[in-house]
């Protein structure tokens, strides 16, 4: 059960201090799902800032 909880309580506090960093957004209304398919854009964009780094120097 822990290893459940602990990603869950991680990804609230991010999307806590994530929405302090904005004035006038209010904490109480982030949603999980929308964090988690945030979370999995970057993850995929991973790969492809990667590759156009790797284009640039390459040449």
């Amino acid at each position: 059960m822990w290893s459940l909880l602990t990603p869950y309580q991680t990804l609230r506090i991010v999307m806590v201090d994530a929405a302090e960093s904005v004035p006038g957004i209010d904490p109480d209304r982030c949603c999980l799902s929308i964090a988690l398919h945030i979370r999995d854009q970057v993850i995929q964009a991973a790969g492809i800032v990667t590759a156009a780094i790797g284009t640039l120097f390459s040449g």
